[in-house]
């Protein structure tokens, strides 16, 4: 799916990082405004990272923040808890991306864009346990293919 995409440059593949968090913010932000979960540094990653994009400078200690602070789903019982720790490791892993050019920081930040969304069209199944049937339901939903 994901992987079958054309080699893109290293500013090509931030860009779509990037846009790819953006995509991600509304429950990282939704939880931060009713959990008390502060995304401050989370935004201030994406603002950085587009900033890159014309050679600014990356701070590592920012970075050491996103990664560090995620926001735990033993700690916080909010329900979209679970988008905001995958957008708030995903913002981590551009940023990382920025730095290092490392594709495998790519490749994780978008298999978490895929479990969040494989987490809202769950949701939107009856069934509170997962099933073979309802996987390949969700796999097939024209949100999951390419």
């Amino acid at each position: 799916m994901l992987s079958a995409m054309e080699p893109m440059s290293p500013a090509k593949e931030l860009a779509v990082c990037v846009l790819l968090c953006e995509r991600m913010l509304p429950g990282l932000i939704a939880c931060s405004k009713e959990s008390g979960f502060d995304c401050s540094d989370y935004l201030d990653s994406l603002r950085t990272a587009w900033s890159a994009l014309q050679d600014a400078r990356i701070d590592r200690q920012l970075i050491e923040r996103c990664s560090r602070n995620a926001p735990d789903t033993e700690v916080y019982s909010h329900p979209y808890t679970p988008d905001a720790l995958n957008a708030a490791l995903a913002i981590a892993e551009t940023m990382q991306f920025a730095t290092d050019e490392n594709l495998e920081h790519v490749e994780y930040a978008r298999r978490l864009a895929m479990d969040s969304l494989e987490l809202f069209l769950g949701s939107r199944e009856d069934s509170t346990i997962s099933s073979v049937e309802e996987d390949s339901r969700i796999r097939a939903h024209p949100l999951f293919r390419d």
